[in-house]
């Protein structure tokens, strides 16, 4: 009986421990990782992983990621705050409106009656300029979150160039779902080794399939 345990546990590969990847060191820091000597940062943003290089030294790596998470905190904080300034400046105005409203007419009438032609190009140049528009305090808010989205949409089209040189339409959902399950992008497959592939349980040809694509991929990738 002891001997068939012993047998059934040398037999089977899913009782057998998994050799450490060498090449791999993890770091004190969040989103640091160690590989091949160099130093990798990642930062997951809605979703999607997003690589941010590769750096000789571990400190500096960190401070890539530091410096992305405190971006994207000031975006976030920027467009709060401007959402506010805005809808209390539409109630400020809505409920000032009926009591201003006689006022502000006989001023308006008196103006254009002394000032003439002028004065009305004056009233027209300063509605056109957006100093205190609510359009024009969500757009400067909104040039950080633009700049955040160009980001995304640059590494969603690297992502679907990647994909459309895997192959058949089964053979890339059949990939795409393994890798999106080990939170795997493009820059970070170009780390990975044949090794790393065959542990996550991929298939020696989509494995084949992986390189070939990466090298179509680094040749046609678009530029940073």
């Amino acid at each position: 009986g002891s001997n068939r345990k012993r047998s059934r546990s040398k037999n089977n590969p899913s009782r057998r421990k998994r050799p450490k990847d060498r090449n791999y060191r993890s770091s004190k820091h969040v989103g640091v990782h160690g590989r091949n000597g160099k130093w990798v940062a990642r930062m997951c943003v809605n979703g999607d992983m997003v690589r941010l290089g590769t750096f000789e030294t571990e400190e500096e790596a960190a401070r890539a990621y530091n410096m992305l998470a405190k971006s994207l905190k000031e975006c976030n904080d920027l467009l709060a705050k401007s959402i506010k300034e805005c809808n209390d400046l539409t109630d400020t105005k809505v409920s000032n409106q009926a009591d201003s409203q006689e006022d502000t007419s006989s001023k308006v009438a008196e103006e254009h009656s002394v000032e003439g032609r002028a004065n009305d190009d004056n009233c027209a140049n300063f509605e056109t300029s957006g100093i205190l528009t609510d359009s024009g305090m969500v757009s400067i808010a909104a040039k950080g979150q633009k700049a955040k989205s160009s980001q995304l949409e640059d590494t969603k089209e690297s992502w679907e160039m990647f994909l459309g040189y895997l192959g058949g339409e089964g053979t890339r959902e059949r990939i795409e779902n393994l890798m999106k399950k080990e939170a795997l992008d493009v820059d970070v497959l170009g780390d990975c080794t044949d090794e790393d592939l065959k542990e996550i349980g991929m298939r020696l040809g989509d494995r084949k399939r992986i390189k070939n694509a990466l090298e179509q991929w680094n040749e046609n990738r678009p530029a940073e």
